[in-house]
């Protein structure tokens, strides 16, 4: 238990073989423990990275050495919730569920409206502008501000 109390001390001043040593001997366990929580090998694998690179960071801020692990452990455990909440938040989409916008009216006639002040227009005072993200236009900086 000293030598691990030992190798801390060194990793919080910024010895990087320190912090090596101390991780790989509790790496094990924390894919273990990320994998029960990710049901997945990859991201485990993923959780086990954030994690190291999180306590690299953050190891100053230990104040007990002795509970390097437990620190590890809880670092991993929030990671791993973190990155599960995140994956409820994103629902994916298939191809088959996209419909592609209807043209109304209304359409045509903005995009009329804006072919015609496009078409007026030099290029000086003209800026990119991305609209739907598929159609670049270019607009007068004027017409931006608004």
């Amino acid at each position: 238990m000293s030598s691990i109390i030992r190798l801390v001390k060194k990793a919080q001043k910024g010895n990087k073989n320190a912090f090596l040593k101390l991780f790989q001997m509790c790496e094990a366990d924390i894919y273990r423990m990320a994998f029960v929580y990710m049901k997945n090998e990859q991201d485990a694998l993923d959780i086990v990275q954030e994690t190291a690179y999180k306590a690299f960071d953050k190891i100053e801020t230990l104040k007990e050495p002795a509970y390097f692990k437990t620190w590890l452990v809880k670092i991993a455990i929030s990671s791993s919730l973190n990155r599960l909440k995140q994956q409820q938040r994103s629902i994916p989409i298939q191809d088959d569920q996209l419909e592609a916008p209807s043209t109304t009216k209304t359409d045509a006639t903005l995009s009329l409206l804006l072919k015609q002040l496009l078409d007026e227009l030099t290029t000086e005072g003209m800026s990119f502008v991305m609209a739907d993200k598929v159609e670049v236009f270019l607009l007068p900086v004027a017409v931006l501000a608004i």
